[in-house]
């Protein structure tokens, strides 16, 4: 993830600021504490929904800290699930999610293809909308009483 982080930033040639920096070592750190207890991770993960401030970095002036905590705590999650073996929730609402992830990555990529959009903003809010299932997912999965 961080080698994934530093390749865009070399890419687009955008301003390495230190709360984006903070960001993502806060991320690999909620990795970790995720790994070790899904609901440590829940839980930083909500005080950065609430918290972060947005950051200003070149075409990118949409980002939160929030964007880099939510795929680290997601990506340990996952992890987590998979090291021990448990299954995902059942859930109907696992067909229409999909099939609404389906269509806004189809218009977001005619989007694109028309040029009717920059493709930074579009990858970015697109990715914003998965971010929002992929927090329903992670909840879901892991809340045990009403």
């Amino acid at each position: 993830m961080m080698l994934g982080f530093y390749f865009l930033l070399w890419a687009q040639k955008t301003e390495f600021t230190p709360p984006l920096f903070s960001g993502y070592i806060l991320a690999v750190l909620c990795y970790l504490a995720t790994f070790v207890e899904v609901k440590v991770g829940l839980t930083l993960m909500m005080l950065a929904i609430g918290l972060s401030p947005e950051i200003g970095s070149g075409a990118m002036s949409d980002l939160r800290i929030e964007d880099a905590i939510i795929p680290a705590v997601f990506l340990a999650w996952v992890t987590r699930m998979v090291s021990h073996r448990e299954d995902l929730f059942p859930t109907p609402l696992k067909g229409p999610i999909f099939g609404y992830l389906f269509m806004a990555l189809l218009s977001t990529l005619m989007g694109i293809t028309f040029n009717d959009i920059q493709i930074e903003r579009a990858a970015i809010h697109f990715f914003k909308v998965v971010e929002y299932y992929t927090m329903f997912l992670i909840v879901l999965n892991n809340v045990r009483s009403y």
